[in-house]
């Protein structure tokens, strides 16, 4: 197996070094185990999914209502995978128009003009072999823009009922998020936007209102990627046998990607390390 079998192009999913580190991306992507036993699907993602494409269809021309509706009976068909994600579940579908409501409003408050959706953007990058890039959420003329959508969460009351908790938008965008927009936005040789939304409002935030998303911070962020890109090409350029990169990654079990993964999965993972319990 070598790199080619293994990667077609470095997408900000496969680079983050907080939410994909070298040992997660090792397990993921070359251990062959199931990557959605790696990375299962929960109530939040798949509701992401559905307001991101509710929203995508409204930008093209779908009335919101429908779009809305549509969606939303998507996202009845989802089979949470435990009880606490079940509740996470029902929060989710009660709170789908208000989030899709908002990601409208910032829209008109952007006065956003509509030039593609989901478009692949890709770009090469000094030292690397192959491109740089992902798909935008939302291509205009002079910007490029993330959409994220933050979920409120449950939350087990003393008396054995769930209530739940809002989960605040960001007062400044996350490291992650800045990474990935400004990859996207070097490869769409457009500066970036991140809309955040929950179900009480909406922010909006580029070079504007955020330092962060200057164009130097934006550069040195891309940077960072960059460099982890070259990294992890370099190390598969070794090998891409999960056991063989095991002699120059050490693992980190107790990083928080590991929280949602079985620990029958996790570990098949501490297997092809050889790590010993105890």
């Amino acid at each position: 197996m070598t790199m080619s079998n293994v990667i077609d192009m470095w997408y900000p999913s496969r680079l983050d070094p907080d939410n994909c580190p070298m040992d997660y991306f090792i397990a993921k992507y070359l251990s062959g185990i199931d990557r959605e036993r790696i990375n299962p699907a929960n109530s939040k993602m798949r509701a992401g999914g559905e307001a991101h494409r509710a929203f995508e269809h409204y930008l093209g021309g779908t009335p919101l209502k429908e779009a809305i509706e549509t969606q939303k009976h998507e996202l009845t068909k989802f089979n949470a995978p435990n009880a606490k994600d079940h509740e996470q579940h029902k929060l989710c579908l009660k709170h789908f128009d208000a989030v899709v409501n908002n990601l409208v409003l910032a829209a008109k408050e952007c006065r956003m003009k509509v030039e593609d959706i989901e478009q692949l953007v890709k770009t090469n990058a000094k030292g690397i072999d192959l491109n740089v890039g992902g798909y935008v959420d939302v291509v205009e003329q002079d910007v490029i823009v993330e959409c994220k959508t933050k979920w409120p969460t449950p939350f087990l009351k003393a008396d054995g009922s769930y209530s739940e908790r809002t989960q605040s938008l960001p007062k400044r965008p996350t490291l992650s998020n800045l990474r990935q927009t400004a990859v996207y936005s070097r490869a769409a040789n457009k500066p970036g936007r991140i809309i955040y939304v929950n179900h009480k409002g909406y922010q909006i935030y580029d070079h504007t209102n955020c330092p962060e998303m200057q164009s130097e911070p934006m550069a040195q962020a891309f940077e960072t990627m960059r460099l982890v890109a070259r990294a992890r090409q370099n190390l598969l350029k070794i090998s891409a046998d999960p056991k063989i990169l095991t002699r120059y990654v050490e693992p980190n079990f107790g990083h928080y990607v590991w929280n949602n993964v079985d620990d029958e999965i996790v570990q098949q993972v501490k297997d092809i390390w050889g790590y010993l319990d105890g």
